[in-house]
């Protein structure tokens, strides 16, 4: 019945009655796992407490407890077990005095297999419409829990995001943050792309369930944590308790999170503050900090100390300067493709004492490049292919948040290979089945990390043939019809008025909600909100 299994209990002094009532049906077909019969009241309110059935069918005239006073104190007890009685009285009184005391059916003896039949199927009916309200109930508080948590999230979320907010007395007041001082702790999910199973890609479920667990490692309920709401992978962390007792809790969030999420880890703590109108300063702080750690795929911890924030920053240059700029520039001249990317690559792995590989120098030397490159294919070319350009560039530059360093230097590949072919007059050969294959794969796989060379692996055709046929079938190069593929989802998400527009800007494929509002505003010409705002005034015409 339903998938669920009950327990029943029945409870008749006399053996022949007890035995009839186990062997009159097949008690196993209605879903019921028939326990071992009791012979009096007393041992049923024992076993009770120790087997806890669902359905309990007792005689009225038993030893010790008889059945009327045995449903009154299970009434009180335990209201949540179903009982009927069976009895060889007929008197309607007593049958009344039992029904008062709780009992939800009366059966004359002898029984009929009929009448035991419609008993039980009528107790199993009412079990299920109980289970069904205390779900919904439990489904309202669930969203009632996620509502609450989401609007602490975006009032915390607004003050890191404002340099201008205003000093907001009830939050210090409640946390007396004035007094004490606090420090602000970063918590950075490098890789959301695949959250645990359970979530079925709820991101408001998975932020609650995310806090709590953050809360049961920090052991600490006086500290607020909140989400990020335009960054789901950054939970952040108000504590006024010490720097060096923080930092354990930040060891403990990093090992634990990176287990959980199969994700790295980088967890940061700012430099104590004492007013809460400083809060945005100490997150532009712990987002400094992070810039700072080493790009690669493992969890750290970082922990603000001023003369090393000062030395790391002196090492870093800017490593593509002038001159490998006017390089870059006469190599784009010649067409050369091959030593563009050697230049790149040769300055996006450099890695020695003066230029380390940190998250700010792969970050840094990516964006002086291909702004080079952007600027340089802009020049003359369609105002399309130039929207198309800034979309492959937006894709590269969410990917390196993820510290996947293959991945990264794939898709940047994919993005020289992509822009310097724009203005190729070769010609492509037909191969429409197999840009029809690709086409369908991303139709389905469009919020997936998707990159030209790993389409071409999975096709097996060597990536600039793929990528000149996809063009040529499709109208547009691989990365920009990504893009629209997931734009286009978005919208109707949006149209469905379901969800936050941070959930959806990660279910169509972009943690960062920045990256979404950017590449949404430039292929629909206006951004999300404003999107969802239009159709509500048409739905108010």
């Amino acid at each position: 019945m339903n998938g669920e299994t009950y327990k029943v209990l029945i409870a008749d002094d006399e053996y022949w009655s007890r035995e009839k009532l186990v062997r009159m049906i097949d008690w196993g077909e209605y879903g019921l796992k028939l326990l071992k019969p009791a012979e009096d009241g007393e041992e049923v309110l024992r076993r009770v407490e120790e087997e806890q059935p669902d359905i309990l069918i007792t005689d009225i005239n038993m030893p010790f407890v008889d059945g009327v006073e045995l449903v009154r104190r299970l009434k009180i007890s335990h209201p949540e077990i179903q009982v009927f009685v069976v009895s060889g009285y007929d008197d309607f009184d007593y049958v009344k005095s039992t029904l008062k005391s709780g009992a939800i059916n009366y059966l004359l003896k002898p029984v009929s297999k009929m009448e035991l039949v419609k008993a039980v199927s009528e107790t199993l009916d009412l079990l299920y419409r109980k289970k069904q309200t205390h779900q919904l109930q439990e489904e309202q508080q669930r969203k009632l829990k996620l509502a609450s948590s989401w609007l602490q999230d975006r009032e915390f979320s607004y003050l890191i995001d404002n340099t201008d907010t205003l000093y907001t007395a009830g939050v210090s007041m409640e946390l007396n943050l004035d007094i004490t001082g606090y420090t602000l702790m970063l918590i950075k999910i490098h890789d959301l792309q695949h959250i645990p199973e359970g979530f079925d890609k709820d991101m408001q479920g998975f932020s609650y369930s995310l806090k709590k667990k953050i809360q049961e490692i920090i052991r600490n309920p006086a500290e607020r944590i909140f989400n990020h709401v335009s960054k789901p992978n950054e939970f952040l962390i108000i504590s006024n308790r010490d720097n060096r007792v923080l930092h354990k809790e930040a060891l403990a969030c990093m090992n634990e999170l990176e287990k959980l999420l199969n994700s790295p880890i980088s967890v940061v703590l700012s430099d104590h503050n004492y007013t809460m109108e400083s809060i945005y300063s100490a997150y532009v702080q712990d987002i400094s900090l992070l810039m700072l750690r080493s790009y690669e795929r493992k969890s750290v911890t970082v922990v603000y100390n001023r003369e090393e924030e000062k030395q790391q920053k002196e090492r870093i240059e800017h490593i593509f300067d002038n001159a490998m700029e006017s390089r870059l520039l006469s190599l784009l001249e010649h067409g050369n493709k091959k030593q563009v990317k050697g230049l790149v690559f040769e300055k996006l792995c450099m890695e020695d004492e003066k230029h380390l590989r940190t998250y700010l120098a792969v970050k840094q030397t990516l964006k002086q490049i291909n702004n080079i490159l952007l600027r340089f294919y802009s020049k003359g070319a369609e105002p399309k292919d130039i929207i198309d350009m800034e979309n492959m560039n937006d894709y590269v530059e969410q990917s390196v948040e993820r510290l996947h360093w293959e991945t990264l230097c794939e898709l940047e590949e994919d993005f020289i290979d992509t822009v310097m072919q724009m203005t190729d007059s070769e010609e492509a050969d037909s191969m429409e089945a197999v840009a029809k294959q690709v086409r369908s794969y991303i139709d389905e796989h469009y919020d997936q990390e998707l990159t030209l060379t790993g389409l071409a692996r999975r096709y097996n055709v060597e990536k600039s043939y793929l990528s000149r046929v996809f063009k040529q079938a499709a109208g547009k190069n691989l990365m920009p019809y990504i893009a629209e593929k997931r734009i286009e989802r978005g919208r109707e998400l949006i149209r469905q008025n379901r969800l936050s527009l941070t959930e959806i800007s990660y279910l169509v494929g972009y943690e960062d909600y920045t990256y979404f509002n950017r590449v949404f505003r430039k292929i629909a010409g206006i951004s999300p909100s404003e999107y969802r705002s239009s159709l509500q005034e048409e739905n108010d015409e």
